[in-house]
């Protein structure tokens, strides 16, 4: 019985209807004891047998000694649009890999499934390492489930235990809502590409940076397809991953909006959109969307994205894509919400 209560506690808080703004300790609750559709992966442990409490804080254990240790907390109700900060503190093994991720439910299906924080352990002689992270939750989410995920990438040796003193969300503040002026603002207008000459599309960054002389360029020009002037994209494995394209200047700033990515595409292949905020002081803050597999008939893709970046110098849309690829890409916009 006790295990079918883990299942239903998210629909219980997302029916208790109340977004605390108190500190939510994660680990002091309990979580899910079997996998199911969206947790349904080979790595997966119940999380009694990997959540061990003790004077110290919790010991994340696994018995089973595998390369990879998956357990999931139970569902949080946080307000929509509401901005949190998620807090660790932990003591782990040299070279061990860290995975926090949220994924957002609506109506008890999956919204998307976001990284909240990835990051290494390494020994610390003067005690524990503590991280904060901003995150904020999507306009339509109902529930947030967090995830962790321990990884030892090393051959020998496994992802056996992690002591965590402490690992908590707090809420912190409220994106902000655009104006209806500013939600009609494209701001990736000048790639309407039945305005553009067919040939080379020179808008298209397709290998800079310090690891550009590794790969070959992509094909980006315009060709016209059934009537219609299109982006059209061929990469092959030696090309470069991320063909990317700069927006035009924002005319706010744009942290803490919402900032939404809209195209269509269809091709050959799979497809991972992007959008990266270019910091002032330092260099990308880069996230990228769901991975979407192409076909014949015409997609319209959509990525939704928090900025919480300051100092924002400007924005990128990138179609990231591995392995060989054909894509065909038109009606391409970037706006507030």
């Amino acid at each position: 019985m006790k295990k079918h209560i883990y299942l239903f506690l998210p629909l219980m808080l997302i029916l208790c209807g109340c977004a605390s703004t108190e500190k939510i300790d994660l680990l002091a609750q309990a979580g899910l004891e079997e996998p199911n559709e969206h947790f349904s992966a080979s790595t997966f442990l119940p999380f009694s047998q990997a959540v061990a409490p003790s004077e110290l804080g919790y010991w994340i254990k696994n018995p089973k000694a595998q390369p990879a240790l998956l357990t999931v907390f139970n569902g949080v109700s946080l307000e929509q649009k509401g901005i949190y900060e998620l807090v660790m503190r932990y003591v782990g093994h040299e070279r061990l890999r860290l995975l926090i991720s949220g994924s957002e439910y609506q109506n008890g299906k999956i919204l998307k499934k976001d990284v909240l924080l990835n990051t290494m352990a390494y020994l610390n002689v003067n005690g524990a390492v503590e991280y904060r992270k901003k995150f904020a939750v999507s306009p339509e989410c109902e529930t947030l489930i967090p995830s962790l995920t321990l990884i030892n990438p090393g051959k020998s040796g496994h992802a056996t235990e992690l002591l965590i003193e402490e690992l908590s969300i707090k809420r912190v503040g409220t994106m902000k809502t655009a104006s209806d002026e500013l939600k009609k603002v494209n701001f990736a207008g000048e790639y309407d590409f039945s305005k553009h000459p067919a040939g080379e599309f020179n808008n298209m960054f397709k290998g800079k940076g310090k690891d550009a002389k590794t790969w070959s360029d992509v094909k980006a020009e315009i060709v016209e397809l059934n009537g219609e002037k299109v982006l059209h994209i061929v990469r092959t494995p030696a090309s470069y991953i991320y063909p990317y394209m700069d927006l035009q200047p924002f005319t706010v700033d744009p942290q803490y909006y919402f900032v939404a990515l809209t195209f269509q595409a269809k091709g050959k292949g799979s497809i991972k959109p992007g959008l990266w905020w270019k910091r002032v002081e330092m260099n990308w803050d880069y996230y990228h969307g769901e991975e979407v597999q192409l076909n014949d008939e015409w997609q319209t893709i959509t990525l939704t994205h928090p900025c919480l970046t300051p100092n924002v110098e400007k924005a990128t849309i990138s179609f990231t894509s591995q392995g060989d690829g054909e894509f065909w890409i038109k009606n391409t916009s970037v706006n507030f919400r």
